[in-house]
């Protein structure tokens, strides 16, 4: 008996000493229950030696993607590095940008004579969030945005060709490609350069449920995520490092912990632009792990989601991309009357609309409507692809003004869009109008056709989440660093305050999706040291 209770012990020594994963069948169930708990102990002990992956990323948006390709830079390729996306493929609703990405200084703003500076783009930014933005985050992002052309041109290939003027900021800074639209065109091309590589893996259709730290709740050890189509078989992995990047909560209508209704119950029925998988995953882990949160109120309504004139009323819309109003587009009302700056903050035209517009009769939704008008000159300028937003019933070509005003039902006021468009016109020629608009970048002529579609405020942006400092490190609540948690894009909160400017999404990204890869690089080298 004693050889035997010998001979069981040497077994389980050698098992624990080697790590082996499948216990022989000659052992007691007793022993080998003991086995299996003494290796995960083991494993996520201070003293782990061996980890499943060196760095996990938790989404493959561009902040994402951005964070795994310069990571694996600066790892020289010898470390091992995961990212974990929800949807069957990458992109996020970063693949959704259209409008541009705000960088300073740049090649392009030198060659159009455009004079820009650290302290224009600072205080358009502070002012477009209300002075609610942490100035250390904005000051970081728009210093560090000057070396994201040289990025996404050069060590990407992204092609960043064309400059453009959106609401909110006081000069062109806005960049995008000559012909794809600027959020798909960045994603793809980063995926591109890293999809091959060995050291970075992807596993698509992936929900990551819970973060996992030491005893004290100090440091990162792992994570849990489960495969979409079998939600019962949670998976754990051993990490040095996290990087969310998983995006806001702008769709989390349906969940039993609904952020959209525990922080702004009042805008539930809006419709919105986010993706299905905008449900704030990111957000509710780390704030299990007592990471703090910040600006949670501040839910940006974009003012112009295109209403679906086959589908009027569904609750997900497609951005009108705000370019189309930076190159021309204006908006009225059902009295064919202009209402606002059409390139004033995103808060002041949404604001506009619901005070100056009518709201459609629906019981579902909350859903204040306004007409786009946009002429073929602006449509050139734009360079965008018009005929998909034409087949998909957003926007609808129209003989003329007449036309127009016959098919939307506004006859009776069709003096009143005439008078308007000579008074645009007129405003235009003077470079000044009543609403405080100086930038005129088409004028109408009555009696040419016209594009227009109609517009509708919509759920948009997440200017709230997860707390970080201006290193991508992520706070908890006692104001205290979590070591080897780090976070970029849409999940974080702090840079934008009350309301985001228009291409800086993008901008974040980049900026703090490189800033993430350092600072968690930094954390893992030292911790293999």
């Amino acid at each position: 008996m004693k050889a035997q209770t010998a001979i069981i012990i040497l077994v389980i020594a050698i098992i624990i000493g080697v790590g082996i994963r499948k216990y022989p069948s000659y052992l007691p169930s007793y022993v080998t229950n003991i086995l299996e708990i003494t290796r995960l102990k083991n494993r996520f002990s201070s003293t782990q030696t061996t980890f499943d992956y060196d760095l996990i990323i938790v989404g493959s948006g561009l902040a994402g993607l951005t964070s795994a390709f310069e990571a694996n830079k600066l790892f020289n390729g010898q470390k091992k590095i995961l990212v974990l996306e929800k949807m069957p493929k990458f992109g996020g609703n970063s693949a959704k940008a259209t409008s541009g990405i705000n960088m300073l200084d740049t090649p392009l703003q030198a060659k159009e004579g455009v004079k820009d500076s650290f302290d224009l783009f600072y205080k358009d930014t502070m002012k477009s969030g209300k002075n609610l933005s942490q100035p250390k985050l904005v000051s970081t992002v728009v210093n560090d945005s000057h070396y994201l052309f040289d990025f996404f041109t050069k060590e990407i290939g992204s092609d960043i060709s064309k400059l453009g003027l959106l609401g909110g900021h006081s000069v062109p800074r806005t960049h995008r490609p000559t012909k794809a639209t600027i959020g798909y065109h960045l994603v793809d091309t980063v995926h591109k350069k890293i999809k091959d590589i060995k050291s970075i893996k992807i596993i698509y259709n992936a929900t990551v449920c819970e973060l996992l730290t030491n005893e004290k709740k100090t440091k990162i050890t792992g994570i849990k995520y489960y495969l979409n189509e079998n939600s019962k078989n949670v998976l754990t992995l051993s990490t040095k490092g996290v990087i969310l990047a998983s995006g806001g909560f702008g769709h989390d209508f349906d969940s039993e912990d609904s952020l959209l209704k525990e922080f702004v119950p009042d805008k539930m029925k809006f419709p919105t632009t986010n993706g299905k998988q905008t449900q704030g995953i990111g957000v509710k882990i780390a704030r299990k792990i007592g990471i703090g949160l910040t600006d949670m109120t501040q839910v940006q309504i974009h003012p112009t989601g295109f209403v679906n004139l086959n589908d009027r009323y569904q609750k997900n819309k497609i951005l009108a991309p705000e370019l189309l109003r930076g190159v021309g587009g204006i908006l009225i009302n059902q009295k064919g009357q202009r209402f606002c700056n059409e390139l004033g903050t995103r808060d002041y035209v949404s604001q506009k609309i619901i005070e100056n517009c009518e709201m459609a009769k629906s019981n579902t939704i909350t859903q204040y409507e306004s007409f786009m008008l946009i002429n073929q000159k602006a449509i050139d300028v734009y360079g965008g692809k018009v005929d998909f937003y034409i087949q998909k019933g957003y926007l609808r070509k129209y003989e003329n003004f007449k036309v127009f005003a016959e098919k939307m039902n506004i006859s009776k006021y069709y003096d009143n869009l005439i008078q308007t468009l000579k008074e645009y016109n007129e405003s235009a020629d003077n470079k000044k109008d009543k609403f405080g608009k100086k930038v005129f970048p088409q004028k109408f002529d009555l009696n040419d056709y016209i594009y227009a579609g109609i517009i509708t405020p919509s759920i948009h942006y997440c200017m709230g989440g997860v707390t970080m400092n201006s290193n991508a490190q992520l706070i908890k609540t006692d104001g205290k660093v979590m070591n080897g948690l780090f976070g970029a894009g849409e999940v974080t909160g702090g840079v934008h305050g009350g309301n985001r400017l228009g291409g800086n999404s993008l901008m974040e990204c980049g900026v703090y999706g490189r800033r993430a890869a350092r600072s968690a690089v930094e954390y893992i080298n030292t911790f293999d040291s």
